[in-house]
């Protein structure tokens, strides 16, 4: 799990922004976990780009981001997460893509763009 792309990174300062590229298809799993030596680094500010493309997160990406205090969500997502209605058409047509939009940024829900079922089970706030 030694991953040293962040290690130590904004230690010193205020911390630092992340901006996750709209074309960013994967975040790596446990991508801020420090090596064995080194501190977690300090982030205190997570954005995915408007448009973004990214379809899954890995396990315990922002496990060590502690510092985090805004966290700016895209207003649609795809294929990050299936929708929990089984009445939707994305349940029976498998090649759709499972398209998300953000109906309250405050409390971090999107809702289905088919069926319109809320989807907040896995944008969980800290």
């Amino acid at each position: 799990y030694d991953n040293d792309i962040f290690t130590d990174t904004g230690i010193a300062g205020k911390g630092i922004k992340v901006t996750i590229g709209n074309k960013v298809t994967v975040i790596p799993a446990r991508l801020f976990y420090p090596t064995k030596s080194a501190r977690p680094p300090k982030i205190t500010e997570l954005v995915f780009e408007e448009g973004s493309v990214c379809q899954r997160i890995g396990v315990s990406a922002f496990a060590y981001a502690y510092y985090l205090k805004t966290l700016t969500l895209p207003e649609k997502i795809t294929n990050v997460v299936k929708c929990i209605n089984p009445r939707c058409i994305t349940s029976i047509e498998q090649e759709l893509d499972h398209v998300f939009v953000l109906s309250d940024r405050e409390e971090r829900v999107y809702r289905c763009q088919y069926c319109e079922a809320k989807q907040s089970k896995y944008i969980k706030r800290k």
